[in-house]
């Protein structure tokens, strides 16, 4: 039973928020749920590695509210019971993803902000998990006008997944994608759609072309062809991207 609880949790965690299929997202977790409390351990910290899968799936299904309680639950038992100060510190970015989505930013900036400095401290500069952090941060600082901060960190973030995973990977594409929203944030239409359109090939090939993610990149390109004046092709990729959204998401 230990060893099917284990693997119930490690599915449910590699599924939630990333299948783009919330039937089979809820169900990994509520089976891995059902298998941790036939165990009856309540110190088992699988429960941790569980309640971050459970807020990354009510994060995509909508429930931010949900997803910020489910990561700051996780984060709280961890901070008793696990020594690796990087790893309870990676459990503050479920924290600040969900913070960012409420649109509470500058509280969302703190605890990236925080958990990247313990991620250099501890495992040093250049990791995957601080590009990620670099990611987040140059989307709020996006949002919040702060245009050479954002600028500073995606060009941290580009120069990590590069080296890290190639520069025709999902993980470079996804950098660039927040360029093109860097971009069009400062007015630079015109460098933002060619930004777009590189990326959205890219989305289509690696994760195919019904996928929430790609479905945002339709989005995006289709906001260009609106201001390119190309009205009907503006339409109809705003129809494709309704139609994969409403049939993942509902």
């Amino acid at each position: 039973f230990d060893l099917a609880a284990g693997l119930r949790v490690e599915l449910a965690r590699a599924a939630a928020g990333r299948l783009a299929d919330p039937r089979l997202e809820r169900w990994s977790i509520d089976e891995a749920q059902l298998a941790l409390e036939r165990l009856a351990r309540p110190d088992d910290l699988r429960v941790v590695r569980l309640l971050t899968a459970r807020g990354r799936f009510a994060a995509q299904d909508g429930d931010l509210d949900a997803a910020l309680a489910a990561h700051r639950e996780a984060h709280a038992l961890a901070e008793g019971r696990l020594d690796d100060r990087a790893q309870v510190a990676l459990l503050r970015v479920g924290i600040g993803t969900a913070l960012y989505g409420l649109g509470k930013l500058k509280e969302a900036r703190v605890e990236f902000e925080q958990s990247l400095d313990v991620l250099d401290a501890e495992w040093g500069p250049g990791t995957f998990e601080s590009g990620r952090l670099d990611f987040n941060l140059a989307m709020i600082a996006t949002d919040l006008d702060d245009f050479d901060v954002a600028e500073w960190h995606l060009e941290s973030a580009i120069a990590i997944d590069e080296a890290t995973w190639g520069g025709a990977s999902i993980e470079v594409a996804r950098d660039r994608f927040a360029g093109a929203y860097l971009a069009f944030a400062r007015g630079e239409i015109a460098e933002g759609c060619v930004i777009v359109d590189e990326v959205k090939a890219i989305y289509e090939d690696v994760l195919g072309p019904v996928h929430d993610e790609t479905a945002a990149a339709l989005t995006a390109a289709s906001l260009c062809r609106f201001y390119e004046g190309d009205f009907l092709a503006a339409l109809a990729g705003y129809q494709r991207a309704l139609a994969v959204q409403t049939g993942l998401l509902g």
